[in-house]
């Protein structure tokens, strides 16, 4: 049988998305070109792949199971003809500051989870280094470790112990980055209340930066980013004073490159640098 392996990537696009919209925007190619694509697969192969869903699509059973033959097989393409000389890689703040040395190209990650879940689904960056809380089962993601949080103030503030009811009522400065809409702080907290918000930054270290100019207010980090800067910026450090989770740190990136051995090494090198912190 003449089978075009041209329609594999397409297919495995429409799969992973299930959306014809998505794999077009990842694949280049235009919706009617995905469509048709995947039209002639099924011709091609005599069974259907997709079938409607609500208002999306979902995949048959014969499309899972040659998925997963189809990915395997582009897996060893892929890592025959990868030669790159450099790796992408999307990293929170408060861990780069352990991987500086590395000759890799770190990048902040975007604040939505999704975009960076969808840049890493597309090739835009080889791996991310931060936390994510969906589960997709193109990504493998990895715990290496977890971090404290602590309530952050500037030195020249005149408090000197923290309770619960100081903690609310000081001015709070929050970081755009959350998860689902929330914040981290509201995230792993197990009560959280309401917090007087002065200030929105970009990043945790503009957000530590403006609390050390700021006195009257405060900020929770985590403390693995905070010990990096907390002299530098004269900052005094609090335990926040109720129940609150630790913060994990994942390795997450896409089930393609599960079994390259370049990845795999980068993988290594990064996992003997940030594990159990």
């Amino acid at each position: 049988m003449s089978f075009d392996l041209n329609l594999i990537r397409p297919f495995l696009a429409v799969f992973h998305h299930q959306s014809y919209t998505k794999a077009a925007d990842e694949t280049g190619l235009s919706q009617p070109a995905m469509s048709r694509s995947i039209q002639r697969l099924e011709d091609n192969i005599g069974y259907k792949l997709f079938v409607k869903k609500g208002r999306g699509i979902a995949p048959t059973s014969k499309a899972v199971y040659l998925a997963k033959n189809m990915e395997n097989a582009i897996n060893i393409i892929d890592n025959a003809v990868d030669k790159r000389d450099e790796f992408v890689i999307y990293c929170h703040e408060g861990l780069l500051f352990h991987l500086s040395d590395l000759q890799l190209k770190f990048l902040s990650p975007p604040s939505n989870q999704s975009t960076m879940l969808e840049d890493l689904r597309a090739d835009k960056v080889d791996l991310a280094l931060d936390y994510v809380t969906e589960t997709d089962p193109s990504f493998i993601i990895e715990t290496l470790g977890e971090t404290e949080m602590v309530a952050v103030t500037s030195a020249n503030n005149i408090i000197t112990q923290l309770n619960e009811d100081t903690f609310y009522s000081l001015p709070h400065v929050l970081t755009k980055s959350n998860r689902h809409g929330l914040s981290f702080f509201d995230l792993f907290s197990e009560s959280p209340k309401p917090r007087k918000e002065k200030y929105i930054a970009d990043s945790v270290m503009t957000m530590l930066t403006y609390v050390s100019m700021d006195e009257s207010t405060i900020c929770v980090a985590p403390k693995i980013i905070v010990d990096k800067w907390k002299k530098v910026l004269n900052l005094k450090v609090f335990k926040i004073p109720f129940e609150i989770k630790k913060a994990p740190y994942q390795m997450i990136f896409h089930r393609r490159y599960e079994n390259n051995d370049a990845h795999k090494q980068l993988r290594a090198n990064l996992k003997s640098r940030l594990s159990v912190r």
